[in-house]
């Protein structure tokens, strides 16, 4: 039989398997957020300071034209914030608590930028907001397929199927 050098220095070898890497429900809306501020940012830019604007307004990810008028600056828009599909409760310039808040547009870009920090600045250190966004979180990444099977594992701050949770008891 014929032996090659090369063949058998350079074997081929399978790569071991990476471990999963798994992001939490806090992480994970947060992410989701910060994307749909990012888009509404953009087009309330587009729209109020490029001049980039529709014949016909356009709802964004986290606000919208209540009221249309002449000009852009005399309109007045809708904001508000969603973790999940849940519209969440935030304070409204007169202090007014509520899910959706009405301002003039020149104060939009503004508001969408502040909230652009706030959420960038949240972290999970367990602060009454950080306690409030998690709950929020874990309710927003419930899985809604309905064969899924398993439960919130809140150590993870996940939700864990039954086939990796067994994984993981056996692995250990």
């Amino acid at each position: 039989m014929f032996t090659s050098k090369i063949a058998s220095e350079n074997a081929l070898v399978k790569a071991p398997k990476k471990a999963k890497v798994f992001v939490t429900s806090f992480e994970t809306q947060k992410a989701h957020l910060l994307a749909r501020l990012e888009q509404s940012l953009s087009d309330a830019k587009g729209r109020y300071v490029e001049g980039k604007s529709y014949s016909q307004a356009k709802p964004s990810k986290n606000w919208r034209v209540t009221k249309e008028a002449d000009r852009l600056e005399d309109e007045v828009v809708t904001v508000y914030l969603q973790v999940g599909k849940r519209l969440v409760e935030s304070q409204g310039r007169d202090g007014s608590a509520g899910t959706k808040h009405k301002l003039p547009s020149t104060l939009l870009v503004a508001w969408l930028e502040e909230q652009l920090e706030n959420v960038r600045s949240l972290t999970n250190d367990g602060s009454e907001l950080a306690v409030w966004f998690r709950e929020h979180a874990k309710d927003a990444s419930q899985p809604t397929s309905k064969k899924f099977v398993g439960r919130y594992v809140p150590e993870l701050d996940r939700w864990v199927s039954e086939k990796d949770e067994q994984a993981a008891q056996n692995a250990a």
